[in-house]
């Protein structure tokens, strides 16, 4: 969840989150990153397309472990901006509840500088939602999973999420960057145009954008000699 909400300080991101709930406890196993599909950054939907595909790839990892897990809630982060929930997280948590009561939500506050400017915190809440859209935070305590319940296969469900958080940046940084140049023509200027939206986008492309303005230099320069 964190590795996801750092993906993006613009706009924020959502994810379901795996798991299986007791009496007295939650056991989050993973998560799922899901792509933005509302083009408002300050805020995130999950549509009905993606809880099925996430009960899909619940189905898959209760295979893989042995264990009957399922989707028990959602996160989303807010960048720049406090941990509390909106009055639209509250009607989307809302929403949830009225198929599953016990269904939470978590928010990850990221990206926030100390009053130093020298260090930034993050903080997460926990959240449901009253009949009447008001805000109820159940208390949390995180531990470790340890013990013999823990499953090996685990490391291998987390690679996947781990893997599947990068392939959802890539995608979203990837959409971001074609809708911006469609409306350049040139072969030459589009790619020059797809470097310079590249450089200003916090992402893994910006040290391969840079490497690539310098070529684009030289050969700007050649041409115009």
């Amino acid at each position: 969840m964190v590795t996801h909400a750092f993906t993006n300080e613009k706009e924020e991101i959502a994810g379901l989150i795996v798991g299986e709930m007791t009496d007295d406890h939650i056991q989050i196993y993973t998560v799922i990153p899901l792509m933005r599909e509302n083009q408002q950054s300050d805020r995130v939907e999950v549509s009905e397309e993606q809880l099925v595909e996430g009960m899909d790839k619940c189905d898959e990892i209760s295979k893989k472990l042995n264990e009957t897990i399922r989707i028990i809630g959602w996160y989303h982060s807010h960048p720049h901006i406090t941990v509390f929930p909106s009055h639209i997280d509250l009607n989307t948590q809302r929403n949830f509840q009225s198929m599953d009561s016990n269904f939470f939500g978590l928010i990850l506050s990221v990206f926030v500088e100390e009053s130093d400017k020298k260090s930034q915190s993050i903080r997460f809440i926990a959240f449901r939602s009253s009949p009447k859209a008001e805000p109820q935070y159940p208390a949390v305590k995180i531990q470790p999973m340890t013990g013999p319940n823990v499953h090996r296969e685990l490391f291998s469900v987390n690679s996947e999420s781990w893997l599947a958080v990068s392939q959802c940046a890539n995608k979203e940084i990837l959409l971001s960057l074609k809708e911006k140049c469609s409306s350049s023509k040139d072969g030459l200027a589009k790619t020059w145009k797809f470097i310079q939206i590249s450089e200003n986008l916090d992402n893994p492309m910006i040290l391969c954008a840079k490497y690539m303005s310098v070529g684009l230099n030289a050969l700007r320069h050649r041409n115009s000699t």
